[in-house]
């Protein structure tokens, strides 16, 4: 409750009125869902408007595999930020229609972002085909994001009609400067790009693969060799790492106010599970609970 008041209260006060407002009047229900909300929110960092529908399906899968059967169902919590606009307005209005989705080919996650120009949508899905054999699914459908969506299709809502990977130094200047803010939606402000040395990483690594490739194979791949837009300083951790350690030293100076809270819940939890819980501490003449009897001598 506390950490609720202390890290996000108008986050939390928007979702008390939306239950109000849909008629979710029941109070271990929505305990559960916003206690959820907040485990992301510790785990994560962030305000409840930062959560994402990934964040959700990995809490789901650690409660799959720590808790019962029984709690594996309640996606309420999820329920809430779909409806309150939290992941936009193309998601699914359910949690059990995004954790029963399987994997997608190539083509499926280069489609769903409906590029312009079908030789460089082929490229990328033939690009994708080959390197699945190296990388597991969550990094190929992050790098089909960053190719197509954030990368390709980006230039061509600023570009019409662009078809080739040789880039200007404005145009690759211009698409850098774009791609390292989130533009503002949804009613949410326009804020920095955290992870943006990935996202000019795996472009990187696409014109260095392509041109590396058209060593062995120039028919396939040559054709489509350029000059990468991106120098090796540009995609450094360095500064990611910097703003990361930040950001986790104001979560923990966000959480130490509840801290000794959660030591005194942890220690009361701790001996109500102990088999002797009900009797006498050593060298104390009191029970654990007064109304029991001592036992006899």
């Amino acid at each position: 409750m506390q950490f609720r008041h202390v890290t996000d209260p108008e986050g939390f006060a928007a979702l008390v009125a939306h239950c109000e407002a849909t008629g979710r009047h029941g109070k271990n229900d929505r305990a559960q869902a916003f206690n959820r909300i907040a485990w992301i929110m510790i785990r994560k960092g962030g305000l409840i408007r930062d959560i994402t529908i990934g964040d959700c399906v990995e809490l789901q899968v650690g409660i799959g595999e720590h808790q019962c059967a029984g709690q594996k169902g309640k996606h309420l919590y999820y329920a809430l930020l779909a409806e309150t606009g939290v992941f936009g307005p193309a998601a699914p209005p359910r949690l059990k229609a995004v954790m029963v989705m399987g994997q997608r080919s190539p083509a499926e996650l280069i489609d769903r972002h409906q590029l312009a120009c079908k030789p460089i949508r082929d490229l990328l899905v033939e690009y994708l085909t080959d390197r699945t054999v190296d990388v597991d699914y969550v990094t190929l459908e992050d790098m089909a994001r960053s190719l197509g969506l954030l990368f390709w299709k980006d230039l061509e809502q600023h570009h019409p009609g662009i078809d080739s990977l040789r880039l200007d130094a404005a145009t690759a200047a211009a698409w850098k400067e774009r791609i390292s803010v989130i533009p503002a939606r949804d009613g949410r402000p326009a804020r920095p790009r955290i992870n943006v040395h990935i996202v000019l990483n795996t472009v990187r690594c696409f014109y260095q693969d392509l041109a590396r490739w058209a060593a062995d194979d120039p028919a396939r791949w040559g054709p489509w060799v350029a000059p990468c837009p991106i120098r090796a300083n540009e995609t450094s951790h360095v500064k990611a790492r910097s703003r990361r350690k930040a950001d986790m030293d104001q979560r923990t100076r966000t959480l130490l106010p509840v801290l000794p809270a959660l030591v005194r819940t942890v220690e009361q939890q701790h001996r109500n599970a102990q088999p002797h819980a009900r009797w006498p501490m050593p060298g104390t003449t009191t029970p654990a609970f007064p109304n029991d009897p001592l036992p006899a001598n």
